[in-house]
């Protein structure tokens, strides 16, 4: 003990303050709490571990109860007292029980889940617990900082076998502080946890998920120094529960939940997990980005149980690399060479060949370093080492599902992280990618037609990348099947989707011709296949001006690699074998790019034009045929004609004579896309009425071919694309503006017919497509009273057509139809029922709506009767009651023949219909 101290002044001193601490008037309090910490802090007792543990003996349980004074003053002086005399003093042991008690009670831990009082079979299941303190005993935010603090020097300053009796004590003290609201006291609890965890890592099996809950709070705090420290004080609790509770710790961490286990509450409101890993690799802070991806290295290399993991944290890891910042990229380099050649260690063994021998890739041409050493995608500056190849390769399987649904995300940014993450997947797996390209291949191919939709170029190019590398890596049998069963359309029947499969084409053939040093070798036969493709007859039809410029690019590149790459002997061969196919392609895109020329060009001034005398001869003697001079100047004639607001009828007769010749679907396509054109300048009837007959030729030619033709597709597109513009241009009620367009009405006639018939022979299982379509072109002109007039050359009344087609639409409206579906019909019924006319008589029918009304009526209430669904037996009721009060008599005729026949169901049915 030091000379200059007297013990019993000292004692006195102390005792004298000690017992101030008691009195009422609070400034006396905060005079003795000053005047304790300033005596423990002097030199010399600081300096002397006896004197100060005496002390701490002595008067710890005054100082203790101190904590709860009403002054926060005196409260923090307190704290700070005995936090200065442990750190001074040797051995604290006697103090903790009671010390833990006081901060049990003042951090408000005794129960955090509020679940004491409820039966072992009652308590919520973990993931229903709370991660935020309600209730705050201290409201001192200083002073709950000092009392963090005392539980860090606390736990620094004993060992596991002391602290072992209040381990459930200090896991909900630290807990309690981790959930505060104050960011420092936060921090502060990251740093205790930690050191606590480090040293008693053995202990703590089973807290490892209570602990990892409550970090969670300052994981996601708004200051970057807070989530730092709980990223590392993470790393310290997952040293606890290794090989049992660490897999839960990262379930948490990545927000899974088990589809077979739904919580209670998620019936009653909305519940969503959050995947605290993935804000963490976008934290708008770089440092925290960075500590973050050093403690994924840390998981995957240092924890004993790392293998279970991998597959969690692999794409994080493989996120660094496409960071924004180049620090981190090197980092999630340097970290994956560390994992990889762990990874060769650990399977020293299996890959003994591959680094003895040089055995190789296929794909390197016998480990050529000229291929070896292509250039990779940034940061990467050369081939990834063995190792690395072999860590990401083995974890790449759990990660593609997911990045599948990720890519075509309605979140851009998360489509654009998604993308640059395939990427990566890509190059480290090499030809290992070439057992899941079945799925593989169709989902990219998708998420090109999305990104094309959604024009962002940005994914374009990284898809292109995708594509690229795959084509570098895997042998080209192994993807082209997949490739030229979409561009016939095999999986998807889908124009964007066999354009997009064009593209992907195109980046296959890039990086399989990388490849190559000495010629193209085998890869000549995939030229081969190519162009064989392309010369199908299908496929040569398919050539529009949608991808034009896809299959362009694609020729073009063949051809340059063939020239640039090949031997001369492959050149000789290949010119010798496949130049005829080649000049047919280009002729075809040759062809096309004119018409689009023609198509865009409006302004176009031609010297020769058809005279409407030379109409009836043109088209035998000048042979105009489809894609020729003069077909091109009856085009523009047409158009000029539309625009002048004049009735081009000669030129549409010559029109309706070149398709009626013509078996290519080529002129009717053309003819669909030209309507469309022309619909957004529609402002006149005579206008609508060249629409409408230019439709009407390309349905003739339709009806004409034995089977379904993609010009359907283009048809329908056209008259839903007429319905909107009608609509945007107020232009609804045609009806009343073509009441007087003969024209235009003969027109719109003969579409609905032959749209009809169309169905009746090919698409009668199409119902879903086939009633909407239906419904737009119905809803141009009807219904209208001189709508039941309207006939074809033939005299064949519309409204007693469309009646007929009603009814084949309900007979395969099946039992559980679509609710669109299902109103376009009803609505389509309720229209030809208003051309009914009222009678107090016997109505046996009328040649323009409906020619046998009794056996109409018969099947329409057979259909309600056996209708299952009771929406759709609604609707079958409301047109049948719309249709009694205009014939009354038939419907009592029915009620006597179901009476006679003692038909009860359709008695019952009728009885309720005239109620």
């Amino acid at each position: 003990m030091n000379s200059e101290i007297s013990v019993p002044e000292l004692e006195s001193y102390l005792k004298q303050n000690i017992n101030a601490l008691k009195e009422s008037n609070i400034v006396i309090r905060k005079k003795a709490a000053q005047n304790i910490y300033d005596k423990i802090i002097d030199p010399n007792i600081a300096q002397s571990e006896v004197l100060s543990q005496q002390i701490l003996l002595k008067h710890s349980k005054e100082l203790m109860k101190s904590l709860s004074d009403s002054s926060e003053k005196v409260r923090e002086l307190c704290s700070l007292s005995l936090k200065q005399l442990i750190e001074q003093c040797e051995d604290s042991e006697p103090i903790l029980p009671c010390l833990f008690a006081v901060l049990v009670d003042r951090s408000n831990c005794t129960d955090l889940e509020g679940i004491q009082h409820l039966p072992e079979v009652m308590r919520p299941p973990p993931s229903q617990l709370p991660t935020v303190l309600i209730k705050l005993i201290e409201t001192s935010e200083e002073v709950r900082l000092k009392l963090v603090e005392l539980m860090t020097v606390v736990l620094s300053k004993h060992n596991s076998d002391i602290l072992h009796e209040y381990i459930d004590d200090i896991v909900d003290i630290l807990r309690a502080f981790l959930m505060d609201p104050f960011g420092d006291i936060q921090k502060q609890a990251c740093k205790a946890l930690k050191i606590f965890c480090d040293e008693n890592y053995k202990m703590l099996l089973h807290f490892t998920e209570k602990m990892s809950r409550a970090v969670l709070f300052p994981l996601i705090s708004k200051k970057s120094p807070i989530r730092i420290s709980a990223l590392n004080a993470l790393s310290s609790i997952l040293k606890c529960g290794v090989w049992k509770h660490n897999a839960t710790v990262f379930e948490i961490l990545t927000g899974f939940r088990d589809p077979n286990s739904v919580p209670i509450k998620a019936f009653y409101e909305p519940m969503h997990n959050v995947n605290y890993l993935a804000t963490l690799i976008i934290d708008p802070k770089q440092q925290v980005r960075e500590v973050f991806i050093q403690q994924v290295g840390f998981w995957l290399t240092k924890l004993d149980d790392r293998w279970d993991h991998h597959a969690r944290l692999v794409p994080y890891l493989l996120s660094g690399l496409f960071d924004e910042d180049s620090h981190i990229q090197e980092a999630s380099i340097q970290i994956i060479d560390e994992v990889g050649l762990q990874w060769e260690v650990e399977r020293e063994k299996d890959i003994k060949d591959q680094k003895q021998l040089g055995v190789d890739s296929p794909w390197t041409l016998g480990g050529n370093q000229k291929i070896i050493n292509l250039p990779q995608e940034p940061p990467l500056k050369s081939r990834p080492r063995l190792g690395s190849r072999g860590f990401i390769r083995s974890q790449v399987r759990k990660m593609w599902p997911a990045l599948y649904k990720e890519i075509v995300d309605s979140n851009e940014e998360s489509r654009t992280r998604a993308s640059k993450l395939i990427i990566y997947g890509v190059i480290y797996s090499e030809e290992y990618m070439t057992q899941f390209l079945d799925n593989f291949v169709p989902n990219m191919i998708t998420a090109i037609k999305y990104a094309q939709t959604q024009n962002n170029q940005k994914i374009l190019l990284n898809l292109g990348k995708v594509f690229y590398y795959i084509g570098r890596y895997c042998e080209p049998k192994s993807y082209l099947l997949m490739i030229f069963q979409s561009l016939r359309g095999n999986y998807i029947r889908d124009e964007n989707y066999m354009k997009c499969a064009i593209v992907a084409l195109n980046n296959l053939c890039q990086g399989a011709f990388s490849t190559s040093l000495d010629g193209l070798g085998e890869k000549i036969k995939m030229f081969e296949q190519i162009i064989e493709l392309l010369n199908e007859p299908e496929q040569i039809e398919y050539i529009s001006s949608l991808n034009l410029n896809e299959i362009n690019n694609l020729v073009l590149q063949l051809s340059q690699e063939v020239q640039q790459k090949g031997t001369q002997q492959e050149q000789i061969q290949f010119n010798e074998k496949y130049s005829k196919q080649l000049i047919s392609i280009n002729n075809v895109i040759t062809y096309i790019e004119n018409f689009n020329t023609i198509l865009l060009n409006q302004s176009l001034k031609l010297e020769h034009r058809i005279k409407p005398n030379q109409s009836n001869q043109m088209g035998e003697q000048e042979n105009v045929i489809f894609g020729n001079y003069k077909w091109r100047i009856l085009i523009m004639d047409i158009v000029n004609a539309f625009y002048n607001v004049q009735q081009p009828k000669w030129q549409l007769d010559q029109l309706q004579n070149i398709a009626d010749n013509s078996e290519i679907p080529e002129c009717p396509d053309f003819l669909i896309k030209l309507s469309h054109l022309l619909t957004y300048d529609t402002k006149t009837q005579e206008q609508l009425g060249i629409i409408l007959r230019i439709i009407s030729i390309s349905f003739q030619w339709l009806n004409r071919q034995s089977q379904p033709s993609k010009v359907l597709d283009f048809i329908f597109q056209a008259i839903i694309n007429l319905s909107k513009q009608l609509n945007i241009k107020q232009l609804r009620d045609v009806g009343k503006q073509l009441k007087d367009n003969a024209f235009a009405l003969q027109n719109y006639t003969q579409i609905l017919l032959q749209y009809f018939q169309f169905n009746w022979r090919l698409f009668r299982k199409q119902l879903d497509n086939t009633a909407i379509i239906a419904r737009q072109l119905i809803d141009l002109i009807l219904p209208y009273p001189s709508s039941r007039l309207l006939v074809d050359t033939n005299k064949n009344y519309l409204i007693a057509h469309l009646s007929k087609y009603v009814i084949d639409c309900i007979d395969v409206l099946g039992e559980n139809p679509k609710i669109e579906t299902r109103l376009s019909v009803f609505h389509m019924l309720s229209i030809v029922h208003q051309f009914i006319p009222s009678s107090e008589e016997l109505f046996i029918g009328s040649i323009y709506t409906i020619p046998d009304f009794p056996a109409y009526l018969r099947l329409l209430i057979k259909y309600a009767i056996e209708e299952k669904d009771l929406q759709t037996q609604d609707l079958y009721v409301i047109q049948l009651r719309e249709l009694q009060k205009r014939t009354p008599y038939n419907f009592q005729i029915e009620l006597e023949q179901a009476k006679n026949s003692n038909q009860l169901t359709r008695i019952q049915f009728l009885q309720n219909i005239l109620r």
